[in-house]
């Protein structure tokens, strides 16, 4: 009997540590972050236009910086003063930089791409974004930003896609709703 009441207790203690680690996957996807049983979507994103993974003549991602911590906080902060400053060749470099080391960094990626977008890079923009959304599928500010570059080059049918994707991961979000309403708005927009 006492084999029996061993087994049935790691099996309970199985059970109840199966759904604590579900309970934190979904709490940490409800706070932004990416579960660690998340796969990426290729498909949603090539959808949008974005290239497949077959289609990218990138190397695999990289799974660990070279920079320090505190080295790669510097150069995104050093980015993002330039940026703010009106300097946005001078926050591109800060960003390509970082990158080289970091390029599993979704942070960075979309810094990357809000500084293209200013340039006036359009499709640069487009493709950092892709990097973000590639690095972390779960990253709902790279789906919001590549749906304004959609909307500025009049692609609503992917930007609307896009505003709703990020609806869907941020869905507590101050503009989730209004993400939503805009995306169904750029939908009478698209033209048969």
């Amino acid at each position: 009997m006492s084999r029996f009441k061993a087994n049935l207790t790691l099996m309970l203690s199985c059970l109840c540590l199966t759904t604590v680690l579900l309970g934190i996957t979904a709490s940490a996807q409800e706070r932004g972050f990416e579960s660690p049983f998340a796969l990426p979507q290729a498909d949603d994103l090539s959808e949008w236009g974005f290239p497949t993974p077959t289609q990218i003549a990138t190397p695999p991602l990289k799974l660990y910086s070279t920079q320090t911590p505190a080295e790669l906080a510097r150069l995104l902060s050093e980015g993002v003063r330039q940026a703010k400053a009106g300097r946005l060749s001078e926050a591109e470099a800060l960003f390509r930089e970082a990158l080289k080391s970091a390029p599993e960094n979704p942070k960075v990626w979309n810094n990357l791409g809000l500084t293209l977008r200013r340039l006036n890079k359009p499709d640069d923009a487009v493709a950092a974004y892709h990097q973000a959304v590639r690095a972390d599928p779960n990253f709902a500010l790279a789906y919001k930003n590549v749906a304004y570059v959609l909307e500025d080059l009049k692609e609503y049918r992917r930007a609307a896609k896009a505003y709703r994707k990020y609806a869907e991961l941020a869905p507590t979000a101050a503009d989730a709703h209004q993400a939503t309403n805009h995306a169904t708005w750029l939908e009478t927009q698209v033209t048969p």
